[in-house]
């Protein structure tokens, strides 16, 4: 039936789909790079981060460290806002852009975000030390297919991923991530 279809998947409610970042569908390692979970350290789950914390920026190669998420889209946007909730991390080796990573869908080409380049307004620091948490939001292409594969790939060590939303177009403001969405298998 429909529902051992979306086993494992992070399935659209309410116009979001959400998902704690330790329960990816797939994952690559490469480079002496590996990823390792964090039990408790999200706010409403496991983080996830990559090992050794103080590897060489990832830039070029078949075997970047990346991990996936699957997700069921029901409302069909061309586009949707992902919102990647990290540990507050300061921008500890005073890199011009921040830490980086790069976010796609479905194989299109990564969008690069900065994570933390303005950790030295005192301002932003504290609110994100305050919510024990920086949120990007990436405004992605999608295509209409029911499916979607949502593809985090840091640039940078030293970066914790505690949670991923999906907004289709229904999220509304909260102060801790929604429930994970999916379908247990």
């Amino acid at each position: 039936g429909k529902t051992k279809a979306y086993a494992g998947l992070f399935v659209e409610q309410n116009g979001f789909a959400s998902a704690n970042a330790a329960n990816y569908a797939r994952k690559q390692e490469g480079q002496g790079v590996s990823w390792q979970k964090l039990p408790g350290h999200g706010r409403t789950g496991d983080a996830v981060t990559t090992f050794p914390v103080t590897h060489q920026p990832l830039t070029t190669g078949n075997d970047l460290p990346w991990l996936e998420y699957d997700f069921i889209n029901y409302t069909r946007t061309d586009s949707i806002v992902a919102h990647l909730h990290f540990s507050p991390t300061l921008n500890f080796m005073h890199l011009p852009t921040g830490m980086q990573f790069e976010v796609s869908i479905d194989g299109s080409s990564p969008t690069l975000v900065s994570l933390n380049a303005d950790d030295n307004i005192n301002r932003t620091w504290e609110k994100w030390v305050a919510n024990n948490c920086i949120v990007k939001q990436i405004k992605l292409p999608v295509s209409t297919g029911e499916k979607l594969t949502l593809r985090y790939r840091p640039v940078h060590a030293g970066m914790v991923l505690q949670h991923l939303v999906l907004d289709f177009g229904g999220l509304k403001p909260t102060y801790l991530e929604p429930h994970a969405t999916h379908f247990l298998k």
